[in-house]
């Protein structure tokens, strides 16, 4: 039973060509995640499946990198112990300088 389900989860939304992301997309996320968690299984196959939907070896490393660098800042924030309130507040204030000098 868990098996069928798995499947019909996969079909619906990793293999679906009508989702919001493409293939590339969603193989290469799945391969961020995979080398965090970590998974061999999982790395080779969405290393693979990235390939077979266009990705570069370039793409490839980027995904991983991205990865590498998200858990490193998730350790430094949580374990410095971050005010969550205040980081929010400065990261719209960023986001917003950027957006207001893009127009």
């Amino acid at each position: 039973m868990a098996v069928a389900g798995a499947w019909a989860e996969i079909k619906s939304m990793q293999l679906n060509p009508k989702t919001a992301l493409d293939g590339k997309t969603k193989e290469l996320m799945g391969l961020a995640v995979a080398s965090q968690i970590p998974c061999q299984y999982c790395v080779y196959f969405h290393t693979e499946a990235a390939k077979l939907n266009g990705a570069t070896d370039e793409e490839i490393k980027e995904a991983v990198a991205m990865a590498a660098i998200v858990r490193h800042w998730s350790t430094m924030l949580n374990g410095s112990q971050v005010d969550l309130t205040a980081f929010k507040k400065q990261t719209d204030d960023v986001f917003a300088a950027v957006k207001a000098k893009s127009q």
